[in-house]
């Protein structure tokens, strides 16, 4: 049976996470080159610009082979790339193409009654030459999986499996690969700042949770965040060499210019320069008898919302005829007498019975608010930092495209499938095999 240790286990970070972090940086520090003093002591990052999840590539998933005789396969440097990436722009560094011949991963099992049990602790692939365990994988899943195979015929569990597992994956080989490029990216002299500063890092974190003693760090680091020394180390480790990377290749290509700046200002005059917004309530009645008792119920100073809410009105009477959104502008209705009456009217005020064709109209304007405008002068900063994520976003998409093409790994789908086995195993062995 295979195990490793929690030292083994791939320490993967959330690429997102980290482009995000370093995308929050000014310029100024985005554009200076970096020299090894970057490594001298620790640095902090404090992520301000969120991004969007970036769609996992679906990988399409083949009938698996027994575990038991699963033969020992390769695979080629073709099979990583779903799709040709853009051409790379000017500063991309070009990624290896040198993919490793790696064997297909073995589940090993033993039978125990007549359920066979697997057991699995073990390597599924490798990215980079860095192995991906199967408990890397599943265990940020294992609660969906465990209410999957509770719920779903076993046909049905294998491809919502194969989906969860395939996302993981592929997040999980693009953390990797661009952690493969940064660490490459080091020479000699940044790789002993860089050492100089896990060594600092290490000393801070002693002191913090174990006087000294790394017996007694482990033991409360464990507590409290779930992680041993090693482990935090090495995650601290690899931010540092992301941040630096991305800070050198991509930051110098988020330049926006003042024109792009007045572009965005001035194609957008509702967004800078807002027209007054009302908060309106209305109510449509077709019959007399219903706007009769509309019309007496208003003459007592009834609440407009109240008397909307009356059976006889035709217009969202259950949230007391008030409109979805604020109406901006001074021609918001088809019908000129609602708006004439609408511009005539202020908070707090309701109009007469307005009679359009057979139809009967109150209107009620319940609140103003004024548009406030921004000049260019004000928004251009809001506006640059918009931009930059907007572009950001696009070029780490293009980047990581480039990393899959490109990238030395097992197959997502070859790995996939061995996991899809190892899933059934854990999460579906309630589940009936006939609905396969």
């Amino acid at each position: 049976m295979g195990h490793v240790s929690a030292r083994s286990t791939l320490v993967l970070i959330c690429t997102s996470a980290m482009l995000c972090a370093c995308a929050s940086e000014s310029s100024t520090d985005a554009d200076r080159p970096l020299s090894p003093a970057d490594f001298a002591s620790t640095q902090s990052v404090s992520p301000s610009v969120s991004r969007e999840p970036v769609p996992s590539q679906a990988s399409s998933v083949a009938p698996p082979t027994p575990a038991s005789t699963a033969p020992t396969t390769t695979s080629s440097p073709s099979s990583n790339a779903s799709a040709k990436p853009p051409a790379a722009s000017d500063g991309d560094a070009q990624v290896e193409r040198a993919l490793a011949r790696m064997p297909k991963p073995v589940i090993v099992a033993s039978n125990s009654s007549d359920t066979t049990i697997y057991i699995v602790d073990a390597m599924v692939g490798q990215v980079n030459g860095r192995a991906v365990y199967a408990s890397t994988v599943l265990e940020p899943v294992a609660e969906q999986m465990a209410a999957l195979g509770r719920t779903m015929p076993r046909g049905v569990f294998r491809e919502r499996a194969a989906t969860l597992i395939s996302s993981r994956l592929d997040q999980i080989v693009a953390d990797a690969l661009i952690l493969g490029q940064a660490e490459r990216d080091l020479n000699a002299q940044e790789q002993q700042g860089l050492a100089g500063m896990i060594s600092e890092r290490r000393d801070e974190l002693l002191r913090q949770y174990g006087r000294g003693s790394v017996s007694l760090a482990n033991e409360t680091m464990l507590e409290q965040t779930g992680k041993d020394l090693e482990q935090t180390l090495s995650e601290f480790r690899q931010k540092a060499l992301v941040r630096r990377y991305l800070q050198q290749k991509l930051f110098p290509k988020l330049v926006v210019s003042r024109k792009d700046i007045e572009r965005y200002y001035n194609d957008r005059p509702d967004e800078f320069n807002p027209k007054p917004g009302r908060t309106l309530r209305l109510i449509r009645v077709n019959e007399e008898a219903g706007a009769t008792r509309i019309e007496q119920q208003l003459a007592q100073k009834k609440p407009f919302a109240e008397v909307a809410a009356d059976r006889a009105n035709l217009y969202r009477r259950e949230q007391g005829g008030l409109m979805a959104d604020k109406a901006r502008g001074e021609k918001v209705f088809t019908q000129d007498e609602l708006n004439a009456a609408m511009v005539s009217l202020q908070p707090g005020q309701a109009s007469q019975r307005i009679k359009i064709g057979n139809t009967s109209w109150w209107l009620y304007v319940e609140a103003i608010e004024s548009g406030k405008a921004r000049t260019l002068r004000e928004a251009q900063q809001e506006i640059e930092e918009l931009l930059k994520k907007q572009r950001f976003q696009a070029l780490t998409q293009r980047y990581r495209q480039q990393l899959f093409a490109e990238g030395s790994y097992n197959p997502i789908a070859e790995m996939t499938e061995s996991l899809v086995q190892v899933a059934i195993s854990r999460y579906a062995i309630s589940a009936a095999p006939a609905s396969q």
